[in-house]
């Protein structure tokens, strides 16, 4: 057995630094730039605060997930771990399958999403665009893991580089958020209208949180996995968790708040309305990259 799983043994060439931003590639992209204005929507001022607590629900998770990928660090994520855990060959085959289910369907949304903006921008035929993007997301993963991190890698930089854009852009106001703090949380923290938003909120936000969970999927890939993987985790949620407060922040100070609700590309919306002086288009191409 154990000369059989030799020899079929994946190629070990993911460092930390890579799966790190692999991670984060995988966590920040259509959440972000998608739902800031629905979540100021539901939340108001508390927005922040939604984000928070969405961090620390995912982060609940992400604390399993790091502690089993350290126990068994297999490619199989998930449904390895329900294996352990019950030793029964049918929850594991559905665990399985809804997994393979849930990339099925969201390799489609995105498909579909990124398609949109390219006719958006370019005119290009929408279904035309969904079968080369599967065609060649494909080929890139069919290429090998080491180049497909390193393409994650590069959109990653890109956009990460426009979440600070929007950040910089909007340095005036959130030099205030130190004076105006105590407007990011209830005036009266009996008020359960108050709260429902910000839970309300908070809901919203969690799906900004998720693709952590991805990188147990490339465990049997990573150097050192017992370390690097557990470690990448946490590293990845909080880190993410960071940039997405700044970025809320940014967006509830600078933009007049019924502007960013009504927004259906918020980032574009803060450019327009910061000192930065970058064409909103630019955030509309990085959202697409996002999305990819």
């Amino acid at each position: 057995m154990s000369e059989n799983a030799e020899k079929q043994s994946l190629k070990r060439v993911i460092s930390m630094p890579q799966l790190i931003f692999y991670g984060l590639g995988t966590m920040i992209g259509g959440g972000i730039y998608a739902l800031t204005g629905k979540v100021a929507g539901a939340a108001g001022m508390g927005a922040p605060l939604s984000f928070v607590i969405s961090a620390g629900l995912a982060m609940l998770s992400a604390f399993s997930y790091a502690e089993l990928s350290a126990r068994y660090p297999f490619s199989a994520g998930a449904a390895q771990y329900v294996r352990a855990a019950f030793d029964k060959k049918t929850i594991t085959l559905v665990i399985g399958w809804l997994l393979i289910f849930t990339g099925i369907v969201s390799a489609a949304a995105l498909s579909n999403a990124t398609a949109g903006f390219i006719h958006d921008l370019a005119g290009f035929s929408q279904p035309l665009m969904v079968f080369l993007l599967i065609v060649v997301m494909g080929g890139i993963a069919a290429w090998g893991i080491s180049e497909s991190v390193w393409v994650v890698v590069a959109i990653t930089l890109i956009e990460i580089g426009g979440l600070m854009l929007i950040i910089f852009s909007s340095d005036d106001a959130l030099g205030q958020a130190g004076a105006r703090w105590r407007e990011f949380f209830p005036a009266d923290i009996a008020d359960m209208a108050l709260w429902s938003g910000i839970l309300g909120g908070s809901f919203l936000a969690f799906y900004a949180f998720i693709g952590f969970e991805d990188l147990v999927n490339v465990a049997e890939e990573v150097k050192d996995v017992e370390r690097v993987l557990p470690w990448t985790i946490i590293i990845c949620v909080i880190s993410t968790m960071v940039i997405y407060i700044l970025v809320v922040m940014a967006a509830i100070m600078t933009v007049p708040m019924e502007a960013l609700v009504a927004s259906k590309t918020p980032m574009a919306t803060i450019i327009e309305h910061g000192s930065s002086g970058v064409a909103p288009e630019v955030l509309m191409v990085i959202s697409m990259l996002a999305t990819i």
